[in-house]
């Protein structure tokens, strides 16, 4: 069995925000966003990771 989902890191989220776009504001945080797609594609929304959000 695979360990469950983890949140991106401080130093994760700075090598990745470097390529998003910054200049329009935004309703949602992008990094919440991120985070949201890579925990559907390492999980794919199994029942056992759903209290890890």
């Amino acid at each position: 069995m695979q360990p469950q989902f983890e949140r991106l890191t401080d130093d994760q989220w700075k090598g990745i925000k470097v390529f998003l776009n910054w200049q329009r504001p935004r309703k949602y945080e992008l990094r919440e966003i991120f985070d949201a797609i890579l925990w559907i594609t390492r999980t794919g929304t199994q029942w056992r990771n759903l209290d890890s959000v």
